[in-house]
């Protein structure tokens, strides 16, 4: 950003960051040869962002500009932390360039005031965040754990194991023993749970002995080494050391897994469509649907998303191999696999591999072949942020299911419209019509009852002026306006305030001549003033205004000020 404000003052006025970096990438691709696999990205990444930033600084520039000219007035050689915290808070403005700018000019701010500035609002988003992990348990319950305690995930293959119980929280502390209706954190030696983690919601089952049972609804790592089983005990109780059997919901992990692998389709399929520029920004994959983010810098069309659909339902089709392999990671880049850019993986890695059309690197659990997906339907594609897309997508029975309702409603449909499936598009384009036609004659109507207003309107004439403070009822704001622009054509020194109540509320338009401006008068105050009264608000330019009043028993007291003020 600082680099984009020295090119203005060098008089580069055309974004330049993306010409420098093709400068950079050519001198260090030899030693990060990522900078050619992501270069489209980097490039349109920095010329989005630097167009952004322009318009940031010339607002912020504007903004700074005129604190500099107050502090000039003011003989003052510090500005104020509240300035720049507004500047860098409201506008983006960074502090650096605020204190860059400020330097240049011959003066200071007012740091140790916009630090204390920055401080309050980190602590108003920390107690509104209130950080805490489930129940309300403190993150420092956790560090008070055994260090010793680590969790070995088994569940790739397992979704039933044996597992010690190695500790237990509950109530934000570390207990022994939990009992019907507990509501408890169990973390053990070893699981076939998958926690939270990558994008994956965490599995949910029980864990049991005997006839003691503990629901599990959530699965979560805690501190990188540990998992944790949040839930509660159905009946019975557990103890820390007690040996457990763990059962995981075997319907659940299938929906998860059938999503992650959609997931990975999702975005070989978009590379395809949309250039390799799109890279993962983001993923949730729950049970009943999946979302993914991907960097991309327009919106979709709508044959492109279609596209998309048709290239990911037709590898479903195929019903190809999903292939899972643990391999060294250098091993991985060589073979091709995607990487999540800026990602930090250890030295082994896992491997998602379907065909020759989708290769990741990627730790969460997934299906054996593409067929158990069945069918996959794109339900939205939007901005999220600047560059970032979102799609959210549903697999399988949910497409079914989405189908059923969709069904549904057309068969709602067509019942009210009395017509069959076939014929319902021609039968809503013919009611359109038909409305279209009714709104002309509704139209015309109202053409004819407003000539009779306008006739019915007789101007007073004062002091070489026409007159017309007027109160309607039931006119709605737009032929209000026809009603005031007939009376301007009508009328040439007109003097025009006309006031109507629609729905409980009161539209008041003003309009004023050349000869009524002469005098003094001015439509945009008569609005406000007139509004006050009505306990509303308006205003305007001195040759026509508008407001709205929501007190319409003081029309008639608005009226009578009007007049007075004429006769003044």
């Amino acid at each position: 950003r600082r680099a984009v404000r020295h090119g203005r003052i060098l008089g580069v006025k055309k974004t330049f960051m993306s010409d420098l970096a093709k400068v950079v990438i050519k001198l260090n691709k030899e030693h990060y040869t990522e900078l050619i696999d992501k270069k489209d990205f980097i490039l349109n990444i920095l010329n989005i962002e630097e167009n952004k930033f322009n318009q940031t600084i010339d607002q912020g520039l504007d903004i700074l500009n005129s604190y500099i000219d107050d502090l000039k007035k003011s003989n003052t050689k510090i500005l104020s932390g509240e300035n720049c915290f507004k500047l860098y808070d409201t506008y983006g403005f960074p502090l650096d360039l605020t204190k860059e700018i400020l330097k240049e000019n011959n003066y200071e701010l007012d740091e140790k005031k916009f630090n204390q500035l920055m401080e309050n609002q980190k602590n108003t988003a920390r107690s509104a965040r209130k950080t805490t992990n489930y129940m309300g348990a403190d993150e420092t319950i956790f560090n008070k754990l055994d260090t010793s305690i680590v969790t070995n995930f088994v569940g790739y293959d397992n979704l039933e194991d044996d597992a010690k119980i190695k500790s237990i929280i509950s109530n934000n502390k570390i207990v022994e023993k939990i009992s019907t209706g507990d509501e408890a954190i169990i973390i053990t030696d070893k699981t076939p749970f998958y926690p939270t983690m990558g994008g994956q919601v965490g599995d949910i089952g029980k864990i049991i002995i005997d006839n003691n049972e503990f629901e599990v609804y959530d699965t979560f790592k805690i501190l990188n080494v540990k998992i944790g089983h949040l839930g509660k005990v159905v009946k019975g109780s557990f103890n820390v050391d007690d040996n457990i059997h763990m059962i995981v919901n075997q319907s659940m992990r299938h929906k998860i897994s059938i999503n992650h692998t959609a997931t990975h389709l999702l975005q070989a399929a978009l590379r395809k469509v949309l250039g390799n520029h799109v890279e993962q920004a983001g993923s949730s994959v729950e049970g009943n649907k999946l979302r993914f983010d991907f960097t991309s810098f327009e919106a979709m069309s709508k044959e492109q998303i279609l596209e998309v659909e048709n290239i990911v339902n037709d590898i479903i089709r195929r019903n190809l191999p999903v292939k899972k392999q643990e391999m060294k990671l250098e091993e991985a880049k060589k073979l091709g696999a995607m990487a999540l850019f800026g990602e930090k993986y250890g030295e082994d890695v896992r491997t998602v591999k379907v065909d020759d059309f989708s290769f990741e690197l990627c730790g969460g659990t997934h299906i054996n072949n593409t067929g158990e997906i069945r069918i996959f339907k794109i339900l939205s594609e939007q901005g999220i942020s600047s560059g970032v897309r979102r799609i959210e997508a549903i697999t399988g029975d949910e497409v079914i299911k989405f189908y059923n309702e969709i069904e549904n409603k057309l068969s709602n449909v067509c019942s009210a419209l009395k017509t069959n499936e076939t014929d319902v598009v021609k039968k809503i384009e013919n009611l359109i019509d038909e409305n279209k036609k009714l709104k002309n004659q509704n139209s015309q109507s109202k053409n004819v009852n407003f000539s009779n207003e306008i006739e019915n309107i007789k101007p007073i004439n004062i002091s070489d002026m026409d007159v017309m403070v007027e109160k309607f009822d039931n006119i709605e704001i737009n032929v209000l306006k026809n009603l005031v622009d007939s009376l301007k054509n009508k009328f040439k020194n007109y003097f025009i305030v006309v006031f109507s109540v629609n729905n409980n509320i009161c539209n008041v338009i003003s309009a004023m001549s050349d000869v009524a401006i002469n005098k003094g008068f001015h439509a945009g105050n008569i609005i406000k003033n007139a509004c006050k009264i009505l306990s509303g608000n308006g205003g305007g330019k001195d040759k026509f205004a508008e407001g709205i009043g929501k007190d319409i028993t003081k029309i008639d007291e608005a009226i009578k000020q009007i007049i007075e003020e004429i006769k003044k």
